[in-house]
């Protein structure tokens, strides 16, 4: 035997058809299931338009990041698809985090040799303006 499930358009049915053929049933009762059929298929249909905000942000969160890292427009779109193919975010995820932090790493260790290597200077020095002044000691 076969267990089945309805849907809440089938229960939402089965409840109308229920509470009219009930002698029984008072208008409190009808009301109430009436209600409670309704609210279940604004939440239904509240559900796909929720997911569709989700994957705008998730498609500007991959916008953002692709043009930060300067990547091919190929993996803008994989990781568009990323959102969209089952199982394919986890498997993105774990392979972009760990491509960005390895990005962020070499660039934080070339800023700190870049910035040990460098020389403490004036801003005289690099400036074209003032190094045509002449000051107190070169007089």
């Amino acid at each position: 035997m076969r267990l089945s499930i309805p849907s809440s358009a089938e229960a939402c049915r089965y409840w109308k058809n229920s509470s009219a053929a009930s002698s029984s049933g008072t208008t409190r009762a009808r009301v109430t299931r009436l209600r409670v059929c309704g609210s279940i298929h604004r939440a239904r249909a509240r559900i796909p338009e929720a997911r569709c905000w989700f994957y705008v942000v998730y498609l500007f969160s991959c916008f953002r990041l692709w043009s930060l890292m300067r990547w091919p427009f190929l993996r803008f779109i994989t990781l568009a698809l990323g959102g969209v193919v089952p199982l394919l975010s986890f498997f993105m995820e774990a392979r972009v985090a760990r491509e960005v932090k390895a990005y962020l790493a070499e660039r934080e260790a070339e800023a700190a040799a870049e910035a040990q290597t460098a020389r403490p200077s004036s801003l005289a020095e690099h400036s074209t303006l003032t190094a045509s002044i002449p000051t107190e000691g070169d007089r």
